[in-house]
């Protein structure tokens, strides 16, 4: 968070050993990235991460919060469904919330 009470955020969402990142939303605290990723998991186990990150310019980015999503937890869709997770902060302390859309589909 910069001296505005703003932050830079963007996200990284990770499943087996691919990352994807979102692009970075300036001055907001309320980010909407509006972005589509595709992962392609062999058997539908696993974790998706969502890490949410503070870009700085000239500094190490700051780390916001994270949650897992299970994808034996998600329903079998080729339409979309939103998920509202609760982000935890390097303290296990609640930090905020994502919401994101997944279809999770079985090839």
């Amino acid at each position: 968070m910069d001296i505005s009470g703003k932050s830079d955020p963007y996200c990284k969402i990770s499943y087996g050993n691919k990352t994807y990142q979102t692009k970075i939303v300036p001055k907001s605290l309320n980010p909407s990235w509006n972005e589509t990723f595709l992962f392609h998991p062999k058997e539908l186990k696993g974790m998706l991460l969502f890490e949410v990150w503070d870009h700085d310019f000239l500094t190490p980015d700051d780390f916001m919060g994270s949650v897992f999503i299970k994808l034996e937890n998600i329903e079998l869709s080729h339409v979309a469904k939103t998920h509202t997770l609760p982000l935890e902060g390097k303290k296990q302390e609640k930090f905020g919330e994502i919401t994101v859309q997944i279809a999770l589909q079985h090839e």
